[in-house]
């Protein structure tokens, strides 16, 4: 951002512009004249640039009536951009936008002080976009860092585009003030990408501070992330992945309320997603487990379920209270979220095991896993098996505590 002082002169160079540009008598002229001496001793730094812009302005009109031509001082404006008058540069190449279809591409790249200047191009040269990223591709980091094009780049970024944008992001240390941050451009991106695949690639390059710092602020990349989660933890960097899920969530309770509930359905698949695998690694348990304590903090400080309905295991909180009719107040409110969540087309599947886990339930025996019948916790699919018979599980049952509710599915084992 400019500074006020800045942004006083500023204001003051734009109106003496724009009183220059409009001279049709000799009073206009002394007008604006005197609007440009008020304007000099808060531009001292650059009055030379001040000097060749204002001439050109009050010229311009007459010069044109006579049929002679004044080359357009886009070289000075850019310059009072670089100087902090952003709104008088931005002023003056609106003007001269005519003229920058034949200024060197480069130098304007280099130097562009606003996103809008850099419209006013794109509006006379197509393909500027591809243009404006082989040129930062291959240019010093210094140049991204100083030029206004890459923040109109990340602006109209569109599909994989932000996966050729954010290397030049990733290499900038500090901006101008005026300038998007570093920080800001690279959120922008990740939100921009639906896919997830800058996020990808942040977490494969072990990228941590900076996944944590996007997902703690924006709410769209939390929400494509969690989405990614199932795909992330059958990778490679399963327990990395896990371990910078969990430092995420331990900032969860600075997150604002809306982010909360947002993030809810995405954990609530989440959560189905992973409850659904019949073997589920240690870093998958890590996770289920994280967003556990995120549920009972959310009880806790009162939440409503139907904002924060997310997998927690009630016989673990101190803030289940078991009512009179054998089912607590918690779980009652997790019942009715549910009703609700299904109302709202959630997978049936992933509701009810959600609910049974938020209820106190475990699932046990996993589909395909091999073991002796036991007729007080396997149920036989198609009759003859006795005591001790080695079996295949087909679906795993449910107790509650150590009693069986759902008994496990099994058959006898294909190699018997």
């Amino acid at each position: 951002m400019q500074s006020d002082d800045r942004k006083s002169a500023d204001a003051a160079l734009l109106k003496a512009l724009k009183s220059s540009l409009v001279v049709k008598s000799p009073s206009d002229q002394e007008k604006a004249k005197r609007l440009i001496a008020l304007v000099r001793p808060v531009v001292a730094d650059c009055e030379e640039y001040l000097r060749i812009v204002t001439d050109y302005f009050l010229k311009r009109r007459r010069m044109a009536e006579i049929g002679q031509r004044m080359d357009a001082p886009i070289s000075p404006l850019l310059s009072l951009g670089e100087a902090g008058f952003l709104k008088s540069a931005e002023y003056g190449l609106e003007q001269c936008k005519a003229e920058l279809k034949t200024y060197p591409l480069a130098n304007f790249l280099d130097r562009a002080p606003t996103a809008r200047s850099v419209d006013f191009l794109a509006q006379l040269r197509k393909g500027l976009a591809a243009e404006i990223l082989v040129h930062l591709k291959g240019a010093d980091p210094s140049v991204a860092a100083r030029s206004a094009a890459l923040d109109w780049s990340v602006k109209k970024a569109k599909g994989k585009d932000g996966l050729d944008l954010f290397p030049i992001v990733l290499a900038i240390s500090q901006r101008p003030a005026h300038l998007i941050s570093a920080s800001d451009l690279l959120k922008s991106i990740v939100e921009r990408d639906k896919k997830g695949l800058v996020l990808l690639v942040l977490v494969d390059r072990c990228e941590t501070r900076r996944v944590k710092d996007i997902l703690s602020e924006s709410r769209l990349a939390a929400i494509t992330f969690v989405a990614l989660l199932p795909k992330l933890l059958t990778g490679p960097n399963a327990a990395n992945i896990a371990q910078l899920f969990s430092e995420w969530m331990a900032t969860s309770r600075q997150w604002p309320i809306e982010m909360r509930q947002k993030l809810s359905g995405p954990f609530l698949t989440l959560c189905g997603q992973l409850l659904s695998k019949p073997k589920r690694t240690e870093s998958m348990e890590s996770v289920l487990d994280n967003v556990s304590k995120f549920g009972h903090r959310s009880f806790q400080s009162k939440e409503h379920a139907a904002g924060i309905w997310v997998t927690l295991k009630v016989n673990d909180s101190n803030t289940a209270q078991t009512s009179d009719l054998g089912v607590s107040e918690l779980t009652a409110k997790l019942i009715a979220a549910s009703i609700e969540k299904a109302a709202q087309g959630y997978q049936a599947t992933a509701l009810f095991e959600a609910l049974a886990l938020n209820s106190g339930m475990q699932s046990f025996g996993a589909a395909g896993e091999e073991v002796f019948f036991d007729p007080d916790k396997h149920q036989d699919i198609k009759g003859g098996l006795r005591r001790g018979d080695p079996v295949t599980i087909q679906l795993p049952g449910w107790r509650l505590g150590e009693v069986v509710v759902l008994k496990v599915k099994t058959q006898t084992s294909s190699h018997e």
